[in-house]
């Protein structure tokens, strides 16, 4: 379908993309695990089934730093809180602010309000 002849229907560009584990995204980018400072997700609601995973197949020597991802999806939705219970759990500590959520390893316990 030509998108610019449709002006006036509904256009839908399909992307096709592959599902994977950010394990495998990283090694089929070239790069390691040990590689990885920050975990930056947007996954749109996505991100406890994500980080469970993550969590699961990462050995905990090899977690990054930092997460950031935004958290104004999980909200609405009462999942936030599940969401940073898996981080503390894997020793991360929270700063949630507006709409995005900082989780630094090795903070947990520490106040991260003034960040």
């Amino acid at each position: 379908m030509d998108c610019q002849s449709e002006l006036k229907r509904k256009c839908f560009k399909k992307d096709v993309f592959t599902c994977d584990t950010i394990l495998n995204t990283i090694h089929n980018h070239g790069y390691s695990i040990q590689d990885l400072a920050v975990l930056q997700m947007d996954v749109e609601g996505f991100e406890k089934i994500l980080l469970e995973g993550f969590f699961a197949e990462v050995p905990k020597e090899y977690l990054p730093p930092v997460i950031n991802f935004e958290s104004r999806v999980l909200k609405p939705r009462g999942e936030l809180e599940s969401v940073f219970q898996l981080l503390r759990q894997n020793g991360y500590g929270i700063h949630e602010k507006r709409v995005d959520t900082l989780a630094i390893l090795g903070a947990q316990g520490l106040l991260l309000d003034n960040l």
